[in-house]
């Protein structure tokens, strides 16, 4: 399945959103690393206040086709402006969450929450200095884990995924190399309880739940 990270891809022409679906794109991240014009980013400038009226646009077009928003890179104000805007499943591909420490790019208990209401899910990166903002050194991979379970006690097993991003990120936790380690995962998983119906749901259900219910074909 194709995707597209960061709106500016777009151009800024509305069209180009169903120009993309039609080149087979499924889902688009709506910002990057900086603020563009579909509204403002985690590390960017807060330049429109969340979600610009174009950014608003572009979510309606998206829910019409049947293309999937990801709010990963997103600042909070956008966020909350996609979840408030989307009449389908939001994801956050490709982040973590506040549980040891904050950082721009994970997401609060708050949000985790709002992904209930919305049906949607969280995609853990598996980046360090997410994983374990500040620390110095890298985190054991296990930590990993510890996120998942994060988001199953706070938004529920419905809703938390792997986002991994190890295409895009300068270092993984120690002990975790890349996909051949992900079978780690699923075991640590499962020693801590996650079996059956609620690890395959972890392990890849959940995403093809949502992309089930939001991408039309």
């Amino acid at each position: 399945m194709a995707g597209v990270e960061n709106g500016d891809a777009l151009e800024e022409h509305i069209a180009n959103v169903e120009r993309l679906y039609h080149n087979g794109a499924r889902y688009l991240t709506l910002t990057w690393k900086h603020t563009n014009a579909l509204g403002d980013a985690a590390g960017g400038e807060r330049v429109h206040g969340g979600l610009s009226p174009f950014g608003r646009d572009v979510v309606d077009a998206m829910n019409d086709i049947g293309m999937l928003v990801d709010v990963s890179h997103a600042a909070p104000s956008t966020f909350w402006d996609v979840l408030q805007r989307s009449k389908d499943p939001v994801v956050v591909s490709h982040s973590a969450t506040e549980m040891y420490g904050s950082h721009p790019r994970n997401v609060s208990d708050d949000q985790l929450r709002a992904i209930t209401e919305n049906g949607g899910l969280v995609g853990i990166n598996f980046f360090s200095d997410y994983l374990t903002p500040g620390a110095a050194d890298a985190p054991d991979w296990s930590v990993i884990v510890d996120h998942l379970e994060r988001i199953v006690e706070v938004a529920g097993v419905e809703h938390a995924a792997l986002g991994s991003d190890m295409d895009g990120v300068p270092r993984l936790p120690a002990g975790f190399s890349g996909v051949e380690d992900l079978p780690l995962i699923g075991a640590e998983l499962e020693r801590r309880g996650q079996t059956g119906q609620n690890l395959r749901k972890i392990l890849g259900g959940n995403w093809l739940r949502v992309l089930d219910r939001v991408v039309s074909e």
